[in-house]
């Protein structure tokens, strides 16, 4: 099936590279495919996703010996040093997507959501946006002794998140469902944090 611009759609796939899951994403006009890395919860505070990924053996990534490129759905999308690509059939090196048009408005709106709640995690969780080490610039009080246990912070690790990277990963998935993106937080840590009162926050 042809898409508009000459852009085709591609099946989509699923695989395992270096340990990590994979799905399909788009077809470049050299034919290398890439891929995204499935979401990773990581070093314990934050969630990894948006990981754009091309192997040395292109069509079969479990079978490659390493990594040909690294990069980042927000850097091909939103780069502001060259062309600007609103959505990847924007992208000008394409020439094979998983997804229909109508479809990729819907997975870069996803990755939108997510980079802007990741951020707001990332903000609750350091008390500032990372700039200065200056206690000055934390503004939000720090209402615990540890970071990470702000009930925002919770709220959008444990909740938000997940369901935007899964409705990312379904959509990608050639099942139409993924495995399961599962809350960092056990039952009893997100209770608490439903439990909390708007005075407790501030």
């Amino acid at each position: 099936m042809v898409e508009n611009k000459g852009i085709r759609l591609i099946k989509k796939q699923a695989n395992r590279a270096f340990g990590k899951d994979i799905v399909l994403l788009y077809q470049e006009n050299d034919n290398t495919f890439v891929w995204l890395e499935a979401p990773k919860w990581d070093c314990g505070w934050y969630w990894g996703f948006g990981y754009l990924e091309t192997y040395t053996n292109n069509r079969h990534p479990e079978n490659s010996n390493d990594t040909k490129s690294h990069s980042h759905v927000s850097s091909v999308l939103w780069n502001e040093k060259e062309k600007y690509a609103s959505c990847f059939h924007d992208i000008q090196t394409l020439q094979g997507c998983v997804l229909t048009q109508q479809e990729d408005w819907i997975v870069v709106d996803l990755f939108k959501q997510f980079y802007k709640w990741r951020e707001i995690a990332d903000m609750l969780h350091t008390g500032n946006a990372n700039v200065s080490g200056d206690a000055a610039a934390n503004v939000i009080p720090p209402l615990y002794a540890e970071r990470g246990q702000h009930p925002l912070y919770r709220l959008v690790t444990g909740v938000y998140l997940p369901r935007i990277m899964q409705a990312i990963m379904d959509r990608l998935h050639p099942d139409g469902k993924a495995p399961e993106i599962k809350s960092p937080w056990s039952d009893a840590e997100m209770r608490a944090m439903h439990n909390t009162r708007l005075a407790d926050l501030v």
